[in-house]
């Protein structure tokens, strides 16, 4: 019977053992500041229209194993308009680098930010795209980032 139970707690232990080391933490593989160039354009009446680029960082950090926030810079200069800096919390990672959220909606000042973010990160390089609904603004400002 006590060999039994020692058997039965070591299958138990080596069971855990087994089951943790399975456990990949994706987020912070993908986790670090990317410098790089935002391309921005909108698309109106069916035509695409570039507004201009501009050098600056995403900023990434690991929430939990398959999350994490991007920070967003601050979007100025020669677009015409003021776009404060922002968070996008709950982007899902993959195990391949892909980055993925759908329908973010962010509350930054008298800004309520949405749309959706999709990103990779592939040989410490990140290429990310995203679309932001702006308030008060029929069009969508699609922002394309490409790491140096």
């Amino acid at each position: 019977m006590k060999s039994v139970k020692v058997m039965l707690m070591t299958a138990v232990a080596v069971m855990g053992l087994a089951l943790t080391g399975c456990s990949k933490d994706y987020a912070k593989d993908v986790a670090g500041t990317y410098q790089g160039t935002a391309t921005m354009s909108m698309t109106m009446s069916g035509t695409t229209r570039e507004i201009g680029s501009v050098d600056g960082k995403l900023v990434i950090t690991a929430e939990d194993e398959e999350h994490v926030t991007v920070t967003v810079p601050a979007i100025s200069g020669g677009t015409g308009m003021e776009i404060p800096d922002f968070n996008i919390t709950g982007v899902e990672v993959d195990k391949k680098g892909n980055l993925s959220k759908k329908d973010f909606s962010v509350s930054v000042s008298q800004w309520t930010i949405s749309g959706d973010f999709t990103g990779k990160v592939d040989d410490g390089k990140l290429n990310a795209q995203y679309s932001i609904n702006i308030p008060g603004m029929p069009h969508t400002l699609d922002v394309t980032f490409v790491s140096k």
